[in-house]
This record gives C-alpha cells, structure tokens and sequence, in this order.
C-alpha cells in the first residue's frame, strides 16, 4: 500500500509538471534561475548531496535508503562529472547498514570549448555542441561490474529556461560481457509554475548485453526548489524536495533466482541540498 500511494503520487506529479516544462516560453528564461547541470551550467565547481526514501523497493519487498553524491567540474575544455551512490541493507526495514556501493565519473570534452566558440550560441541549427566522452562505473555486488564507455555526444539547442538536453552514442565494454553499445539520454529542465520554481531532470539508456540482448534504465526526477518559500539568507534556501521514478528492464535480478528481471518501477521521495 505504501509503495502503491507513493508510485501514483510520483506518476502523477511527474506526467503534470513535466507537460508544464515543454510549455514554458524561453523568453521567461532568466539567469538566476539557470542551474549548474551535467554538462558544466557556467560554473567551476557544483555539489549535491540526496538522500531518498523507497518505500517497499521491489523485488526486496523492503523500505531503504539510498543515499546520492554528485559533483560536477566545469573546466577550460570541458566537464567533468562524478556519482556516488550508497543504498542501505536490503535485509530489514529502513536499516542503517549499507548493503550496496556504485560509482560513475565521466569525463566529456566539449567541441565548442576547445574551439573557442561561444557557449549558447548553437554550434549548427538545434546542436548547441559536439562533445567527446569516456566514461567507467562500478559497484561492490555481482550485478554491477565494471563498465567501460567512449563515443560522443551532442548538446541539443533551443531549450527554454537554460534547459539541457545531451545525447550520448557509446561503445560499451563490461565484465564478462562482449563489446557492445549504449546510447544515454540526459536533460535538465527549470521551468516555474503558480508562483513555483521547479526542475524536471533524469537520464535514460539503453544498451545489450550476452544473456537479456536489452537492458533499459531510467530515472526522471522532479525537483522542487525551497527558494519559492524562504529567503536568500535561509540555510535552505538552495535546498530542493521531490520525486523519482528509478524504472529498469533486465536492470534488476530475483534476489532467490539470480535471474534478470522484466519491468520495475520503484518510486521515491527525496531531499537534496546543492553545495
């Protein structure tokens, strides 16, 4: 039941508010409100730490925490972007031991910038850059081995509000598995409605791999800011609350079986605090 109220909640919430971020009208963009994304957003240095609660995470049967580190470098010729992510035990309710540990870092070199090109202004009509990418995640369970990416990506132009929206075409080398390809999809998308200010964000991918041919993950999230209720000298004033659906196909194994799981859903409610 717990799971059920929290997934049509987080459905919900995400299918309205991400139909009011295409809405939104590019000339209400304004630059305070831009954020440091992904794909470096105008600044040197950005951090967020998240923590989210998962109600009834299936196929655990069990309410966890997962605990969430990002860390995003703008520099001279690129981006830089690194993630961290601890989950508590899956044996027992709401445990305060951690059962699992992953890591991302991705290193993108960016066209525009070793060019020496204008930032927003669009490389060519609806590509705003051209960028080239290595990337390596890993994680301490047998599921999560180690995963080697190279390939390129582009920035689409055009969006609203400062939005981001990248596309990565990768090769992709793991553990035990052949050589084969990924293809990664990432956005970030501020908009405001009723006097609110909101990010709609996420990442999907699709790749193979020897034993399910396709495995798809994907996470959208929906980020309210604490900025459209306190002030600028509030400690909480950057801080966000939200949603986030983390939605796998051959993502996930039976934890008595070991085989790979068909689709699943898994809602969450979050707090996050940018430093």
């Amino acid at each position: 039941m717990k799971k059920t109220v929290t997934h049509v909640m987080s459905v919900a919430i995400l299918c309205v508010f991400s139909a009011a971020a295409i809405a939104q009208e590019e000339d209400a963009a304004k630059p305070a409100t831009a954020p440091v994304t992904k794909t470096g957003g105008g600044s040197a240095g950005y951090s967020m730490l998240q923590i989210h609660a998962f109600p009834n995470f299936d196929p655990y049967d069990k309410d966890i925490f997962k605990l969430f580190f990002d860390r995003i470098d703008d520099y001279q010729y690129g981006d830089d972007y690194f993630f961290l992510s601890v989950n508590s035990d899956y044996s027992e309710d709401w445990s305060a031991n951690t059962e699992t540990l992953y890591f991302k870092y991705a290193g993108n070199l960016s066209y525009k910038k070793v060019a020496g090109k204008s930032r927003w202004k669009p490389l060519m009509p609806g590509v705003r850059d051209v960028l080239m990418s290595v990337q390596v995640n890993s994680g301490d369970l047998e599921f999560l081995r180690t995963v080697w990416l190279g390939g390129a990506a582009i920035d689409i132009a055009g969006l609203p509000n400062y939005g981001v929206l990248r596309i990565y075409a990768l090769v992709r080398q793991e553990d035990t598995q052949d050589l084969t390809h990924q293809v990664t999809v990432m956005w970030v998308q501020p908009f405001s409605t009723g006097g609110l200010n909101w990010v709609f964000n996420g990442w999907g991918a699709h790749w193979s791999n020897d034993t399910s041919h396709d495995v798809v993950k994907i996470e959208p999230q929906l980020r309210l800011r604490l900025s459209s209720f306190v002030g600028k000298k509030n400690i909480f004033y950057n801080a966000m609350i939200g949603t986030e659906l983390e939605i796998g196909y051959h993502y996930l194994t039976d934890p008595e079986t070991y085989e790979l799981l068909d689709w699943k859903t898994n809602p969450s409610i979050f707090f996050a605090m940018p430093f």
